[in-house]
């Protein structure tokens, strides 16, 4: 190490906090962090460095490091267990208050909308929600250019380590360079998150670290020293002054007593993790495929919801609300073609990817033309409302859409056959096409569906808790027939059901 003096100073002279502040200026002048929380003002890094300066030398410790000349070349600023930057009225009062008051209103505004609400929650999620002010919590390590990688850094933090490890304490910090985030690993500091901070003057890097003296390892600390700064950033509470950094890069660990090197220890826990995963990933596999051979839900009966409510009104006592009829989307809504027989036409094609996965809008398609026919399928919803009726609406020819949409016939009216199939299970769009799809069991007759009109079939029981699948065709299959359009969240066009009351 470089020969240097480290002395922990109790009341910083004000030649002392002016040689600091002068040195974080140099050393932080090119620093996004300090531009942003200086509200993109240069000029402004000397007194917020000053506030930080003046208010830990009340609550904090300072230690300098100086050469054989007595020049300063590096110094710390802690808070020690059970304090916090700026939480005392006497602190703010020295320089924060005056610090803030030139702070431009943008730069105001961003420590109110966004330092003071990412930062203290970040750290806090990172090392816990006391773990800050349970801390040593550095706030500055500068060292000047010139004696840095000598060894500066580590002489600095050795007596804070020497407290900590005496009442098994932990040390933390932020730092906003990514070279210091080797440097604190090889000083002994685990890496506990990172994020970027946004910022209008550039966002810059935010590394927390802590080092726990109750672990082992802490004490191996490497000759390697801080280029910049540790953190110089202002707290998270009172006033919220510089964000603290956090760095991503792995800790790197010390030969163990057996004598295995870092890059030895990395490569064990790596073939180790990969082959728990690649257990893992056989055993899920062959648990679905198991389940997939073996399941019998397509079997399986669906239990009624509404326990006890046959003999809730059976008794007479209870007279229940009266409603109006409700709109029953189809559940799916699918094509098959006479032409095709063994094609299975895709299903939810306006599928989309978004940050949380593939989002399916609630869109349904209905399309008949002679060749092709749509299946619909419905689930009967709620108690009560057993009365059901087939509609068709279609809107009026120069009505805007956001999807295709065309009628075959000159008149506005498509004649269209609808026949309910067989079956009371949910359908499989995955394999339905013309040749598989279900057998019709009875007609519902021809529904002429208008352009801009409703129109409703005849109505019929219906089940709660039921499916009912339609297959609507071409009514005059040798005529020019087809109808093609979609319904969607904002529009329900094509076929649904209306449900009427039957609980009166």
């Amino acid at each position: 190490m470089a020969e240097v003096i480290i002395q922990h100073i109790e009341h910083p002279s004000e030649a002392q906090i002016n040689a600091s502040v002068a040195l974080f200026v140099d050393l932080m002048k090119d620093d996004n962090a300090a531009l942003s929380l200086s509200g993109g003002d240069l000029s402004l890094v000397d007194p917020m460095a000053r506030a930080i300066l003046l208010a830990g030398a009340i609550d904090g410790e300072y230690y300098s490091a100086t050469n054989e000349e007595g020049e300063l070349v590096g110094f710390t600023m802690w808070m020690p267990p059970g304090q916090e930057l700026f939480s005392t009225e006497e602190q703010r009062n020295l320089a924060a208050k005056i610090f803030m008051a030139q702070l431009s209103d943008g730069g105001k505004e961003y420590y109110k909308t966004t330092y003071t609400a990412e930062f203290p929650s970040f750290v806090a999620t990172k090392l816990g929600s006391t773990a800050k002010v349970d801390s040593w919590w550095l706030h500055m390590a500068m060292v000047r250019r010139d004696y840095q990688r000598k060894g500066v850094a580590r002489a600095l933090i050795s007596p804070i380590l020497t407290k900590a490890r005496e009442k098994g304490e932990t040390l933390a910090l932020c730092t906003t360079s990514d070279r210091n985030v080797p440097i604190y690993v090889a000083l002994g500091f685990t890496l506990k998150g990172s994020k970027i901070m946004p910022s209008p003057w550039g966002e810059w890097p935010l590394y927390v670290f802590a080092l726990d003296t109750r672990l082992p390892d802490y004490s191996t600390m490497q000759n390697s020293d801080i280029e910049e700064e540790s953190t110089a950033l202002l707290p998270g509470s009172g006033y919220e002054k510089q964000s603290e950094r956090d760095p991503t890069t792995s800790r790197s660990l010390p030969l163990t007593r057996y004598g295995l090197s870092p890059t030895c220890l990395a490569i064990c826990a790596f073939m180790l993790f990969i082959a728990v995963d690649i257990a893992a990933y056989v055993y899920v596999a062959r648990t679905i495929a198991d389940f997939s051979i073996t399941s019998t839900t397509d079997v399986m009966e669906f239990r009624d919801p509404y326990i006890g409510l046959d003999e809730l009104y059976s008794l007479g006592k209870v007279k229940p609300s009266q409603y109006q009829h409700f709109i029953n989307a189809p559940r799916l809504s699918v094509q098959i073609s006479r032409s095709e027989p063994e094609k299975v036409f895709p299903d939810d094609v306006h599928r989309w990817p978004s940050d949380f996965g593939q989002l399916s809008p609630p869109d349904r398609h209905l399309l008949v033309t002679p060749s092709v026919h749509t299946i619909a399928q419905f689930s009967v919803l709620d108690y009560g409302m057993e009365k059901c009726a087939l509609a068709m609406r279609l809107p009026a020819r120069d009505e805007v859409l956001l999807q295709k949409y065309s009628v075959e016939d000159a008149n506005g009216i498509v004649r269209l056959n609808v026949c309910q199939l067989e079956g009371s299970r949910p359908l499989d769009v995955r394999t339905l096409s013309w040749t598989n799809r279900p057998r019709c069991v009875q007609s519902m007759g021809i529904v002429e569906a208008r352009m801009g009109e409703e129109v409703e079939a005849e109505p019929f029981d219906c089940r709660s808790g039921s499916f009912l699948a339609f297959e609507i065709s071409c009514a005059d299959e040798n005529n020019a027939c087809g109808v093609d359009v979609w319904s969607n969240h904002n529009d329900t066009w094509g076929v649904f059901i209306n449900q009427y009351q039957t609980l009166l």
